[in-house]
């Protein structure tokens, strides 16, 4: 018996425009006070490295790592499992549930990110995408969001969910916050 493969493709002419709606919002007051005290102390001590003639691969990489902890923040005060940020997430989930559709939402980090993101959707139905996931677990949650009506989310690490992955049952993409290149997170925003 002859088995004839065939490989539906779709092209990005096949597709509709993308439609981008940037929202800014204010940090609370918890998180303005630890981000200036971050700020303050981490330019301090940027101060006394370049002071002693560190290496620049050494400065660049504290650079780095302020502005990781500082973007960190953005997304929540280190004590709550709260913010703005969230607040608003909550409402535009909400929102396309009730329109019915199915969402990515991608974090680059997991405590920072998804983790504190998950408990605010206990009410919906979702799956969860990380890095850290056996090739089963990772399945489970991909066939899972395509195939299970009820699931309207998909929460997802960007780094796990930026290639492989092919999920045109959603029409929404949020992005919890930035990736240091936009390109992984547009490569993401194809899937």
């Amino acid at each position: 018996e002859k088995v004839d493969n065939y490989f539906l493709q779709r092209y990005k002419t096949d597709l509709p425009p993308k439609h981008y709606k940037k929202i800014i919002l204010s940090l609370d007051d918890e998180q303005k006070r630890i981000y200036k005290e971050i700020l303050e102390n981490r330019r301090d001590k940027l101060r006394e490295l370049i002071g002693d003639f560190r290496e620049d691969r050494i400065v660049l990489q504290y650079i780095r790592g302020a502005i990781t902890t500082l973007k960190q923040v953005c997304n929540f005060s280190p004590y709550k499992k709260t913010s703005p940020k969230l607040n608003e997430l909550n409402k535009i989930v909400q929102n396309q549930i009730q329109a019915g559709k199915k969402m990515l939402i991608f974090s680059q980090w997991l405590v920072e990110g998804l983790n504190k993101i998950a408990p605010s959707l206990d009410d919906y139905p979702y799956v969860k995408l990380e890095g850290s996931m056996s090739t089963a677990e990772r399945n489970y949650a991909v066939t899972e969001f395509k195939r299970n009506s009820e699931v309207k989310i998909f929460l997802i690490s960007l780094r796990a969910g930026s290639l492989g992955l092919n999920l045109p049952e959603a029409t929404t993409v949020i992005h919890f916050d930035n990736w240091w290149n936009p390109a992984i997170m547009w490569q993401a925003e194809d899937r």
